[in-house]
């Protein structure tokens, strides 16, 4: 019924929603284990009024919401399931022409938070260089949306014309080169799959807008020419 409620409303609920799982570690985890929820907090941005211009702090706030909900079940499991990023992943392309967002917004937005939070659970962890099923579960998936866009409109992947790399946001490349370094990746202490996610992420870095990330990426594959691995490069 929300979504026949203006923004103003929706938002309030949102905002009131963030709050209560935020402050409440079992209403979050409770909420993180029912099926539908993450397709009920999703149709908050049905339709395509921006009733005060506020759609754009609807969204965010609904991003926010996800995200707990998401690290409330992080915390009780004590991993991130696949799974449950795959719930979010399916109900977003379920809704999708319905939502005042496009798929690959909320989608690049989903995974910024994420791998930020993994990155920031890995610094106060004290990481140990083990990486884990859920790293690269979470890797694989980030791969395959990075790198979609590609495989379905051209067919290949051809490293003249990543069209999809121009989209990734700054934020997303930042995050997850941080993730890369975080995990030792580049410093032998991955396997041949972890090291060929970074390789790819690299090469479709030397497209990017931003010139620091595209000067960062030719640094980085410079150095790792020595790398084990290294034979894997042309193949890419």
């Amino acid at each position: 019924l929300l979504p026949r409620f203006g923004l103003t409303t929706r938002l309030h609920v949102c905002q009131e929603l963030l709050v209560l799982t935020r402050t409440n570690l079992k209403l979050g985890e409770q909420y993180s284990l029912l099926p539908s929820w993450y397709n009920a907090v999703l149709c908050l941005m049905l339709g395509d009024d921006d009733e005060g211009g506020l759609q754009e702090q609807l969204f965010v706030t609904i991003m926010e919401l996800l995200h707990t909900i998401l690290w409330r079940f992080y915390e009780k499991a004590g991993s991130l399931s696949k799974d449950q990023i795959g719930r979010i992943l399916l109900a977003v392309d379920e809704l999708g022409p319905k939502i005042f967002k496009s798929t690959a917004v909320i989608k690049m937005r989903l995974f910024e938070l994420i791998i930020h939070s993994m990155n920031l659970e890995l610094k106060r962890s004290g990481y140990d260089g083990a990486i884990t099923a859920d790293h690269t579960s979470l890797l694989e998936l980030l791969e395959h949306f990075m790198f979609t866009k590609v495989e379905e409109e051209e067919g290949s992947e051809d490293w003249s014309d990543l069209s999809c790399v121009k989209q990734w946001s700054s934020k997303l490349v930042q995050e997850i080169l941080l993730f890369f370094n975080l995990l030792g990746v580049w410093d032998g202490k991955s396997d041949m799959e972890l090291y060929r996610i970074s390789l790819r992420v690299l090469l479709g870095c030397l497209h990017h807008h931003s010139y620091e990330y595209v000067s960062t990426a030719a640094s980085k594959l410079h150095t790792l020419l020595d790398h084990p691995y290294s034979a894997l490069i042309p193949l890419l």
